[in-house]
């Protein structure tokens, strides 16, 4: 199954929510996540601002990519 970000056929994905950053605010930002679950690979997951999915939950904190 491809990633559901890249398209890439990478077979190393994990379960995650898309996370969207909304510049511009007056507090630094506010972020939105998406209900949907995805399956990324590594890079997609490196490079995105995201929320990796564990065991049919979600974490308590967004990922964040290193230049975020």
């Amino acid at each position: 199954m491809p990633c559901e970000s890249c398209g890439d056929d990478d077979g190393d994905l994990a379960s995650v929510q898309r996370i969207y950053l909304v510049d511009g605010e007056a507090d630094g930002g506010r972020t939105t996540v998406l209900d949907d679950i995805e399956g990324w690979c590594f890079p997609c997951r490196s490079l995105y601002p995201h929320r990796l999915v564990v065991e049919g939950d979600t974490g308590d904190e967004p990922a964040r990519s290193p230049n975020a």
